[in-house]
């Protein structure tokens, strides 16, 4: 599913909010238009606190149905990225 395992980092606050707006190019990129999504990606360096409610209105254009915590506990557990984790300093 596309944007599942940003999706994911972001219920589980393991997507810091400056990288946000790179989502929201990738999801531009990717072919995926909405006002939110364009507001995101010009953005400079929120925090998740001034840039949250607007990635989950993008993340509905692009993902309508809200992934639950333990669904994005999966996918994080499930991923090969884990050096992207540790880097964030944190462990699912």
């Amino acid at each position: 599913m596309p944007f599942e395992y940003e999706e994911a980092q972001f219920r589980l606050e393991l997507l810091p909010g400056e990288q946000l707006p790179e989502v929201a190019v990738a999801m531009l990129e990717a072919g995926y238009e909405s006002q939110p999504i364009r507001e995101l990606a010009g953005l400079h360096r929120p925090t998740r606190r001034d840039a949250g409610q607007l990635f989950e209105e993008a993340l509905v254009t692009v993902r309508p149905d809200a992934m639950s915590v333990e669904r994005a506990r999966e996918v994080v557990r499930e991923s090969p990225d884990r050096c992207h984790r540790r880097r964030l300093g944190r462990s699912v």
